[in-house]
């Protein structure tokens, strides 16, 4: 094996940091993404005024 190869083989085998910490990274951006998403519809459902009260028979 020439050393190109050789330093080839050593990198697969250590294997990378990201390969190392997969699941981690996996849980902190679902945890991002989930948030986003929960804050999207919290936003819209108070910008939509469910909660706010309107009088249907204003008029009489």
């Amino acid at each position: 094996m020439t050393d190109s190869e050789n330093e080839r083989v050593n990198h697969l085998e250590s294997g990378s940091w990201f390969l190392k910490h997969a699941g981690g990274l996996k849980f902190i951006l679902k945890t991002v993404i989930y948030s986003v998403i929960l804050l999207i519809l919290v936003y819209l459902y108070d910008y939509s005024g469910v909660s706010s009260t309107h009088f249907i028979y204003n008029e009489f």
